[in-house]
């Protein structure tokens, strides 16, 4: 939940959550549900962001995750 809090912000975060209480109230879900409506709340503020892809990079695979920094250096300069 934080990862996806300081990756979508709050906003998007909120209305994701209240969507998806409101649809899922006093039903079993699973995270692909969740994954859906955060997923539409990003879509109404521009954000165009694949869940499923992290949820398999993030959630659902076992090992470390890689992170890597690529910069571009011009005349000594980063």
């Amino acid at each position: 939940m934080k990862q996806l809090y300081y990756y979508f912000g709050s906003d998007v975060l909120r209305r994701g959550l209240k969507s998806y209480f409101k649809k899922y109230a006093f039903k079993n879900t699973e995270l692909k549900d969740f994954l859906q409506e955060l997923s539409k709340a990003a879509i109404t503020v521009g954000i165009k962001e694949d869940l499923m892809k992290w949820s398999l990079s993030w959630l659902e695979s076992s090992g470390i995750n890689i992170i890597k920094t690529q910069f571009d250096e011009e005349n000594g300069f980063i």
